[in-house]
């Protein structure tokens, strides 16, 4: 039987393909140029599948696919839920068995918190400590496509503050999980902070926002089997 192995779309399709092509693969359907819709590519060697990086590392975990290329992020994303769902007594996935291998880095990125420019904290436990002492008492709300990331990241840099993921718990902060442009959420103060992956650093400076740099960390991408 073949192999099935999954390939990331998005933000790593066009680098992954490129890397793929320099080491010798010919891969004329995952182009993106191409603008093709076939999630499967068939070949003699292995079935290739493409979807979100997020939903390979799952679809791994699950058994569906022996291997696909991600991000870090993703699995960091995967680990950070497994590790959430195992404390509530739910085990959906046997993390406990990926192999992690690393890929050279033909691209890389950070993963950080954004806030807007004119905010005044230069950290983000300053920011935390300030919105946890404030004198109104609403909900925080926080944008975010690593909502996992984001909860276990708040609860580190200031214990005891309750953080809940929407729609499943609640807390003094409400994490949203976003499908993107969580940029744009935090312009318009939707989202009062969010955890963001930054390539160029262009998205945040056309929409205003800056970097909490203490809470950055570097990824790119690796095979997850």
């Amino acid at each position: 039987m073949l192999p099935v192995i999954g390939l990331p779309r998005g933000r790593l399709q066009g680098p992954t393909y490129n890397a793929l092509q320099k080491a010798g693969f010919e891969f004329p359907e995952y182009n993106p140029r191409n603008e093709s819709r076939n999630y499967q590519i068939n070949s003699k060697y292995a079935t290739f599948l493409l979807d979100h990086p997020m939903d390979l590392v799952k679809r791994v975990a699950l058994g569906d696919l022996d291997a696909a290329i991600v991000g870090g992020d993703s699995v960091a994303e995967f680990e950070a839920e497994y590790k959430k769902s195992r404390e509530n007594g739910v085990n959906f996935f046997d993390s406990d068995a990926l192999d992690v291998s690393g890929l050279p880095r033909y691209m890389s990125w950070h993963v950080v918190v954004l806030v807007k420019n004119n905010s005044k904290d230069q950290k983000f436990e300053d920011l935390l400590k300030r919105l946890k002492h404030r004198d109104i008492r609403y909900p925080i709300h926080s944008w975010t496509e690593y909502p996992y990331l984001e909860q276990d990241l708040v609860q580190r840099t200031l214990p005891g503050f309750n953080v809940g993921i929407y729609p499943y718990s609640r807390g003094e902060v409400i994490i949203f999980p976003s499908l993107g442009t969580t940029e744009s959420k935090l312009r318009r103060g939707d989202s009062m902070f969010g955890l963001e992956v930054v390539s160029t650093g262009g998205s945040a400076l056309a929409n205003e926002l800056k970097e909490l740099e203490e809470t950055s960390v570097q990824y790119g991408p690796v095979v997850v089997k």
